[in-house]
């Protein structure tokens, strides 16, 4: 059974947004001690595990409403999100521990 470390919404914008970004408050190991993230949004966005940013075109998309998760801590410190429409996402991760 995995721990929640912890669940945090932050809007996603025009302009891609890393987990790590200040935006989100983590504490300062949250994101390191993370092995895996579930990642929902209440409007469409497109989102990279490369480090690269994302554009609105360009990523894999998470639709409106939809849930996507990340199995990997690499990826998660990686993961960059920017909405793929006119507006804005609430986007919330929940991190967990295996």
């Amino acid at each position: 059974m995995s721990e929640v470390l912890k669940m945090k919404s932050a809007t996603i914008g025009a302009t891609a947004t890393a987990l790590s970004d200040a935006g989100w408050a983590w504490a300062a190991d949250d994101l390191a001690r993370a092995t895996r993230a579930l990642v929902s949004s209440t409007q469409p966005v497109m989102f990279t595990l490369d480090g690269s940013a994302p554009t609105a075109t360009v990523g894999h998309p998470i639709g409106a409403g939809g849930t996507t998760e990340l199995t990997d801590g690499r990826e998660i410190r990686a993961v960059q999100l920017i909405r793929s429409t006119g507006v804005d996402a609430v986007v919330t991760v929940t991190l967990l521990k295996d």
